[in-house]
């Protein structure tokens, strides 16, 4: 029986997660992440990379306190040559 697109990015999250977890606690946070992003470009798996990593940047940015507003149009995982990161206050 074939396996759905959604199935299959549901295996492949459910190997990622654990092996970046080890990754961490063996190599440290920074060093792990560089892992992570190579295997996810090996495996041509962008969309899991944007998933795991950039899409928690907007809630951490809220967890700031809400002053902090965080704007980014461009990351690696989406194959650009870097990742705009733009922090700025908001008005209040």
């Amino acid at each position: 029986m074939p396996v759905t697109h959604l199935e299959r990015r549901k295996i492949e999250a459910g190997v990622l997660i654990p092996m970046l977890q080890a990754f961490q606690r063996a190599l440290g946070q920074e060093r792990a992440n560089d892992i992570a992003r190579e295997v996810i470009r090996e495996l041509a798996l962008p969309e899991l990379g944007a998933l795991f990593h950039c899409s928690r940047d907007f809630a951490m940015s809220e967890g700031f306190g809400g002053g902090i507003a965080l704007e980014r149009t461009q990351t690696l995982m989406q194959g650009a040559s870097h990742c705009d990161f733009r922090f700025s206050r908001r008005d209040t």
